[in-house]
């Protein structure tokens, strides 16, 4: 059989012995729902310029089968535990014979990026659904019939059932709007099977020699991780610090502790007298410590017979800033949780500096004590760069990065909103110009009067468009006999030893993808929209590139030390994560 055009970089995961195998899903839904892109990972999935949302175990589909005969496939797609959402979009969309498309791909082990590329594995359209409700769980399951192509081949020809259809014949009659609630097959008091499992993830298997063992998918169980206790930092100056997030306790408060445990925490219990106070913690007597012990006092710590809320803290240290320390139950920490696992975090408020819509959300555990465990922050986001570089060995043309461009010497193009760069005007830059030399498919010349003052890589600022597009300039530079390499991001924030991630990358001056798309360390920082990074492997060329669709991983940094986060905060393991993926081999 066939590889079907997958990368080499799909073929080599798919046979590895240990492997992250993801689908994506989407499903074209009508206008106003629009297309809906779903997967069954754990973090949002970047693809071809569309984020997919991680439903997990929640979305699952019935074994994919493959036959050299014209015959009709079917599967069945299941979303489980679901969002009422996903129920209206059932109630009340079209969705008889509308679109979805299933593709095969891996996360990489090191760093979740998606390797590039997905498979596609099936098409098809969508028949009858049904939604079954299991009240004495409160979980519902939608599940939809879809067909691959050759349905199509046992229509009858002649008037669609649609409500077009129907209006070209009997103008102003809607009965066709209504037609998917007659249908319907609403089964109710149906239980939905939690064990049950999809080997559909496997089904490309034998295209390589090899038997994937996937993660069953259907069932999900989340372990809550209580933010309670491990509030407590022994000061090294006679006090002792408790971290109580939106506290109202005032200096002079009389507080009783008990049930603290921990480093000098017998101490601890008894009756105190607050003698400071901050806006999320109060400070009491204690009694004298060589050294500060931060994150202690146990799981049942409380304060006038009541637990209070220990916050999250960030860290204000060198290249630590994207870091969280979010303390938990000892017993959680040592049993199920380990570096690499995801947890995820809601209801929390903003801290030192890092926004509540980034904490908010899944993260990957970096740390583990016997009392907290510290997490990443990062951002996920698409590339992007300033698109104007000047030399000054060219005297009377600017060079326009652009991947892809398409473009021809003397096609007309128009550049807008760029500032000045190296000395060459934006009057001379913004405006309607002829390509003139077509350096490569990622760049090319236009004409100025001008002669540049500085050699400039890549400026023009972040408002630059060409032809009104936003341009995408190649991320990715290299230096032939060099393991060097250039990413080009505007206003990337980073510093030196600052790790990020890059994903979606293509090979670039004979440096392949798969050494690219990993996590690096920045060894310089040009400028505030480049940094540098050592390959494990040596450019063949000077060359720039890496495609439209790169991915970066970008740490978002805290301003300050500091606990906070609100009252409300929760977090979550899935199970799923306390387990390694496993996978056989066939021949």
């Amino acid at each position: 059989m066939t590889n079907r055009g997958s990368t080499a970089a799909f073929q080599t995961e798919i046979v590895k012995s240990q492997n992250q195998p993801i689908h994506l899903v989407k499903i074209y839904f009508d206008s106003p729902t629009g297309t809906q892109y779903l997967t069954d990972s754990f973090i949002p999935i970047t693809y071809d310029s569309n984020t997919y949302s991680p439903l997990g175990y929640f979305l699952s589909f019935s074994n994919i089968e493959e036959t050299t005969q014209l015959i009709i496939n079917s599967l069945t797609l299941s979303i489980s535990g679901v969002d009422q959402v996903y129920i209206n979009h059932v109630l009340s969309e079209r969705f008889i014979d509308r679109k979805v498309v299933i593709y095969k791909g891996f996360l990489s082990t090191s760093d979740d990026s998606l390797i590039a590329d997905p498979v596609l594995i099936f098409q098809g359209n969508m028949n009858t659904p049904s939604i079954h409700e299991a009240e004495n769980e409160g979980m519902s399951t939608v599940s939809i019939s879809v067909s691959n192509q050759f349905v199509d081949f046992e229509k009858t020809s002649g008037r669609y059932t649609n409500q077009e259809s129907q209006e070209s014949v009997y103008p102003g009659d809607l009965g066709f709007n209504y037609a998917s609630e007659i249908i319907k097959d609403i089964v109710w008091g149906a239980e939905f099977d939690p064990g049950t499992r999809v080997t559909g993830a496997g089904s490309l298997a034998g295209e390589f020699g090899s038997v994937i063992d996937t993660r069953d998918v259907g069932s999900e169980e989340i372990y809550d991780l209580d933010l309670v206790g491990n509030n407590v930092k022994i000061n090294d100056d006679d006090t002792a610090t408790v971290y109580d997030i939106d506290h109202n306790v005032v200096v002079d408060d009389v507080i009783v502790i008990t049930d603290a445990t921990g480093t000098y925490m017998d101490d601890l219990n008894g009756t105190h007298v607050v003698v400071s106070i901050g806006s999320n913690s109060w400070d009491i007597p204690f009694i004298s410590s060589p050294v500060i012990v931060p994150y202690e006092g146990g799981a049942e710590f409380q304060v006038n017979d009541e637990s209070i809320s220990p916050g999250i803290t960030t860290v204000d240290t060198s290249n630590k800033t994207n870091q969280i320390i979010v303390p938990s139950k000892e017993g959680a920490i040592k049993n199920k949780i380990h570096p690499g696992v995801i947890v995820t975090i809601e209801d929390a408020d903003s801290v030192g500096g890092i926004p509540a819509d980034n904490i908010n959300g899944s993260h990957a555990v970096v740390e583990v004590n016997d009392t907290y465990y510290v997490i990443e922050i990062v951002e996920d986001v698409e590339t992007t760069a300033p698109p104007i570089s000047t030399d000054t060995s060219v005297t009377d043309a600017v060079q326009v990065n652009e991947t892809d461009h398409g473009l021809s010497t003397g096609d007309s193009v128009v550049i807008a909103g760029s500032t000045a760069v190296g000395g060459v005007p934006d009057s001379e830059i913004n405006g309607t110009h002829t390509v003139g030399n077509v350096i490569d498919i990622n760049a090319f010349e236009i004409e100025v009067t001008t002669e540049p003052t500085s050699t400039v890589t890549y400026g023009g600022g972040v408002s630059v468009t060409i032809d009104s597009v936003d341009p995408k300039p190649p991320p990715i530079s290299t230096t032939s006999s060099s393991a060097t390499v250039t990413v080009y991001q505007t206003a990337h924030g980073l510093v030196v030893d600052d790790t990020f991630s890059l994903a979606g990358t293509m090979d670039v001056g004979g440096i392949s993808q798969s050494v690219l798309n990993e996590q690096h360390t920045v060894v310089s920082v040009p400028d505030t929209n480049s940094v540098t990074f050592t390959a494990s492997e040596t450019a063949t060329e000077t060359t720039t590139g890496g495609g439209r669709q790169v991915n970066v991983k970008l740490p978002v940094k805290a301003t300050s030390a500091t606990t906070g986060g609100g009252p409300n905060i929760t977090t979550q393991l899935p199970v799923k994560n306390k387990k390694p993926l496993s996978a056989s081999s066939k021949a």
